[in-house]
Protein backbone atom coordinates (compact mmCIF):
# COMPACT_ATOMS: atom_id res chain seq x y z
CA UNK A 1 0.00 0.00 0.00
CA UNK A 2 1.28 3.45 -1.07
CA UNK A 3 2.04 5.52 1.87
CA UNK A 4 -0.60 8.72 2.33
CA UNK A 5 -0.43 11.85 3.46
CA UNK A 6 -3.45 14.35 4.49
CA UNK A 7 -3.29 17.63 4.93
CA UNK A 8 -6.61 19.58 6.48
CA UNK A 9 -6.67 22.90 5.67
CA UNK A 10 -9.28 24.58 8.13
CA UNK A 11 -10.14 28.20 8.27
CA UNK A 12 -10.51 29.71 11.86
CA UNK A 13 -13.67 29.96 14.38
CA UNK A 14 -15.82 32.97 14.41
CA UNK A 15 -14.27 35.38 17.07
CA UNK A 16 -15.78 38.77 18.80
CA UNK A 17 -14.93 41.51 16.76
CA UNK A 18 -16.13 43.72 19.34
CA UNK A 19 -14.81 42.42 22.30
CA UNK A 20 -12.34 45.78 23.34
CA UNK A 21 -9.86 43.50 25.33
CA UNK A 22 -9.11 40.79 23.32
CA UNK A 23 -10.93 40.93 19.75
CA UNK A 24 -9.15 37.48 19.18
CA UNK A 25 -12.14 36.31 22.00
CA UNK A 26 -14.00 33.35 20.24
CA UNK A 27 -18.08 33.54 20.03
CA UNK A 28 -19.79 30.86 21.39
CA UNK A 29 -20.32 29.58 18.20
CA UNK A 30 -17.32 29.65 17.87
CA UNK A 31 -16.22 27.40 20.44
CA UNK A 32 -19.20 24.88 18.91
CA UNK A 33 -17.90 25.37 15.67
CA UNK A 34 -14.32 24.27 16.55
CA UNK A 35 -15.76 21.42 18.32
CA UNK A 36 -17.71 19.90 15.98
CA UNK A 37 -15.21 20.56 13.25
CA UNK A 38 -12.78 18.29 15.04
CA UNK A 39 -15.84 15.85 15.50
CA UNK A 40 -16.00 15.92 11.82
CA UNK A 41 -12.61 14.81 10.98
CA UNK A 42 -12.52 11.97 13.84
CA UNK A 43 -15.90 10.59 12.13
CA UNK A 44 -16.41 11.31 8.27
CA UNK A 45 -12.60 11.34 7.73
CA UNK A 46 -11.06 9.36 10.55
CA UNK A 47 -8.55 11.41 12.28
CA UNK A 48 -6.89 9.48 15.10
CA UNK A 49 -4.61 12.18 15.43
CA UNK A 50 -2.37 14.76 14.16
CA UNK A 51 1.06 14.26 13.29
CA UNK A 52 1.97 17.79 12.65
CA UNK A 53 -0.07 21.20 13.51
CA UNK A 54 0.93 24.11 11.59
CA UNK A 55 -1.30 27.41 11.91
CA UNK A 56 -1.47 31.46 11.21
CA UNK A 57 0.20 33.40 14.24
CA UNK A 58 -3.33 35.10 14.83
CA UNK A 59 -4.76 33.72 17.89
CA UNK A 60 -8.38 32.96 16.58
CA UNK A 61 -6.35 30.49 14.45
CA UNK A 62 -4.16 28.56 16.84
CA UNK A 63 -7.37 28.06 19.27
CA UNK A 64 -9.18 26.51 16.75
CA UNK A 65 -6.16 24.41 15.99
CA UNK A 66 -6.08 23.28 19.76
CA UNK A 67 -9.64 22.99 20.11
CA UNK A 68 -10.21 20.83 17.50
CA UNK A 69 -6.59 18.23 18.24
CA UNK A 70 -8.13 18.04 21.67
CA UNK A 71 -11.36 16.45 20.15
CA UNK A 72 -9.63 14.09 18.12
CA UNK A 73 -8.08 12.71 21.27
CA UNK A 74 -10.79 13.25 23.57
CA UNK A 75 -13.23 11.16 21.26
CA UNK A 76 -11.29 8.57 19.94
CA UNK A 77 -8.16 8.18 22.20
CA UNK A 78 -10.96 8.63 24.95
CA UNK A 79 -8.57 11.32 26.47
CA UNK A 80 -5.36 9.02 26.29
CA UNK A 81 -2.34 10.76 24.99
CA UNK A 82 -3.46 14.14 25.52
CA UNK A 83 0.11 14.98 27.11
CA UNK A 84 1.50 14.06 24.30
CA UNK A 85 -0.46 16.52 21.27
CA UNK A 86 1.61 17.63 18.67
CA UNK A 87 2.25 21.27 19.14
CA UNK A 88 0.87 23.95 17.48
CA UNK A 89 3.57 25.25 15.12
CA UNK A 90 3.16 28.93 13.59
CA UNK A 91 3.61 30.48 10.22
CA UNK A 92 4.11 33.94 9.08
CA UNK A 93 2.74 32.70 5.77
CA UNK A 94 -0.17 31.14 6.95
CA UNK A 95 -0.94 35.25 8.29
CA UNK A 96 -3.75 36.97 6.90
CA UNK A 97 -4.01 39.58 4.72
CA UNK A 98 -4.86 42.72 7.23
CA UNK A 99 -1.40 41.74 9.67
CA UNK A 100 0.48 42.16 6.19
CA UNK A 101 2.31 46.21 6.52
CA UNK A 102 1.24 46.94 2.56
CA UNK A 103 -2.01 46.96 3.93
CA UNK A 104 -1.74 49.79 6.24
CA UNK A 105 -1.42 51.82 2.76
CA UNK A 106 -4.36 50.18 1.71
CA UNK A 107 -6.62 50.60 4.29
CA UNK A 108 -8.48 53.44 2.75
CA UNK A 109 -9.06 51.76 -0.41
CA UNK A 110 -10.41 48.55 1.30
CA UNK A 111 -12.52 50.57 3.69
CA UNK A 112 -14.26 52.42 1.17
CA UNK A 113 -15.44 49.05 -0.35
CA UNK A 114 -16.57 48.24 2.68
CA UNK A 115 -18.42 51.56 3.39
CA UNK A 116 -20.50 51.21 0.14
CA UNK A 117 -22.48 48.69 1.44
CA UNK A 118 -21.58 45.50 -0.77
CA UNK A 119 -19.37 43.77 1.65
CA UNK A 120 -20.38 42.49 4.93
CA UNK A 121 -17.29 40.79 6.40
CA UNK A 122 -13.13 41.60 5.72
CA UNK A 123 -12.89 39.06 3.10
CA UNK A 124 -15.62 39.87 1.13
CA UNK A 125 -14.28 43.29 1.40
CA UNK A 126 -10.72 42.26 -0.59
CA UNK A 127 -12.49 39.50 -2.62
CA UNK A 128 -14.55 42.54 -4.39
CA UNK A 129 -11.37 44.94 -4.79
CA UNK A 130 -10.85 45.87 -8.51
CA UNK A 131 -8.73 43.59 -10.62
CA UNK A 132 -5.38 44.33 -10.97
CA UNK A 133 -5.79 46.90 -8.14
CA UNK A 134 -2.44 46.58 -5.31
CA UNK A 135 -5.51 45.45 -3.00
CA UNK A 136 -6.27 42.29 -5.12
CA UNK A 137 -2.73 42.08 -5.81
CA UNK A 138 -2.07 41.83 -1.90
CA UNK A 139 -4.73 39.16 -1.93
CA UNK A 140 -2.99 36.90 -4.23
CA UNK A 141 0.52 37.48 -2.61
CA UNK A 142 -1.13 36.18 0.62
CA UNK A 143 -2.98 33.22 -1.29
CA UNK A 144 1.07 32.73 -2.82
CA UNK A 145 2.62 32.47 0.32
CA UNK A 146 0.15 30.19 2.07
CA UNK A 147 0.36 27.76 -0.86
CA UNK A 148 4.45 27.78 -0.33
CA UNK A 149 3.63 26.90 3.06
CA UNK A 150 1.86 23.85 2.57
CA UNK A 151 3.43 22.68 -0.09
CA UNK A 152 6.99 22.93 2.60
CA UNK A 153 4.56 20.89 4.49
CA UNK A 154 3.55 18.58 2.19
CA UNK A 155 7.18 17.68 0.74
CA UNK A 156 8.51 17.32 4.42
CA UNK A 157 5.28 15.25 6.03
CA UNK A 158 5.64 11.81 6.75
CA UNK A 159 2.98 9.57 6.60
CA UNK A 160 -0.38 10.80 8.23
CA UNK A 161 -2.67 13.76 8.92
CA UNK A 162 -1.76 17.41 9.08
CA UNK A 163 -3.38 20.47 10.31
CA UNK A 164 -3.30 23.69 8.91
CA UNK A 165 -5.14 26.73 10.18
CA UNK A 166 -5.21 29.48 8.14
CA UNK A 167 -7.71 32.64 7.34
CA UNK A 168 -10.80 33.53 4.95
CA UNK A 169 -9.91 35.21 2.06
CA UNK A 170 -6.82 32.98 1.91
CA UNK A 171 -8.62 29.51 2.10
CA UNK A 172 -10.65 30.31 -0.65
CA UNK A 173 -8.10 31.17 -2.90
CA UNK A 174 -6.19 28.16 -2.27
CA UNK A 175 -9.42 25.70 -2.40
CA UNK A 176 -10.44 26.95 -5.96
CA UNK A 177 -6.37 26.51 -6.99
CA UNK A 178 -5.70 23.20 -5.42
CA UNK A 179 -9.20 21.46 -6.88
CA UNK A 180 -7.85 23.15 -10.23
CA UNK A 181 -4.76 20.84 -10.32
CA UNK A 182 -7.55 17.62 -9.63
CA UNK A 183 -10.52 18.35 -10.90
CA UNK A 184 -10.72 19.02 -14.81
CA UNK A 185 -11.93 22.22 -16.34
CA UNK A 186 -11.22 26.19 -14.71
CA UNK A 187 -11.85 26.58 -10.75
CA UNK A 188 -14.34 29.01 -9.56
CA UNK A 189 -12.26 31.64 -8.06
CA UNK A 190 -12.99 33.62 -4.60
CA UNK A 191 -15.72 32.42 -2.21
CA UNK A 192 -18.20 31.17 -5.11
CA UNK A 193 -15.57 28.35 -5.50
CA UNK A 194 -16.10 26.43 -2.75
CA UNK A 195 -19.72 27.91 -1.31
CA UNK A 196 -17.87 28.96 1.90
CA UNK A 197 -20.27 30.40 3.99
CA UNK A 198 -18.59 33.91 5.94
CA UNK A 199 -17.78 34.02 9.35
CA UNK A 200 -17.83 29.79 9.50
CA UNK A 201 -14.83 27.24 10.90
CA UNK A 202 -14.61 24.89 7.71
CA UNK A 203 -12.13 24.15 5.08
CA UNK A 204 -10.96 21.10 2.88
CA UNK A 205 -9.13 18.03 2.52
CA UNK A 206 -5.91 17.27 0.32
CA UNK A 207 -5.22 13.39 0.26
CA UNK A 208 -1.18 13.36 -1.07
CA UNK A 209 0.52 10.34 -2.72
CA UNK A 210 3.35 9.69 -0.91
CA UNK A 211 5.45 8.63 -3.03
CA UNK A 212 5.58 11.03 -5.66
CA UNK A 213 3.65 14.25 -3.74
CA UNK A 214 0.74 14.16 -6.24
CA UNK A 215 -2.75 15.49 -4.73
CA UNK A 216 -4.34 12.31 -5.54
CA UNK A 217 -8.14 13.84 -3.96
CA UNK A 218 -9.73 17.12 -3.29
CA UNK A 219 -12.30 17.25 -0.76
CA UNK A 220 -14.41 19.94 1.07
CA UNK A 221 -15.55 19.96 5.11
CA UNK A 222 -18.27 21.27 5.41
CA UNK A 223 -20.37 22.55 7.97
CA UNK A 224 -23.63 20.69 9.02
CA UNK A 225 -26.85 22.07 8.33
CA UNK A 226 -28.10 21.86 11.83
CA UNK A 227 -24.66 23.86 12.88
CA UNK A 228 -25.54 27.12 10.71
CA UNK A 229 -28.71 26.47 11.99
CA UNK A 230 -27.70 27.17 15.68
CA UNK A 231 -26.05 29.82 14.08
CA UNK A 232 -29.02 31.71 13.28
CA UNK A 233 -30.31 31.43 16.88
CA UNK A 234 -27.43 32.33 18.90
Amino acid sequence: MKPTKRLFIIRHLSRDKKMVTDPQTPTMIGFVEAFVMGLILATKFGVTNFIRIVSSPQPRCTRTAQIMQYVVSIFINKGDGLGQMAPVETDCRLNDFSSDPAFKELKPEFQKIKNAGGAIESEQAIMMAAPDSDLEKLRVYKADMAMACIDEIISNAEEGDNLIGVHGATIDEIASRYKATVVDGMPAHGMNGIGRQLEHCEGFVLTINGDNLMIKKFELIERPSWLNALTCLL
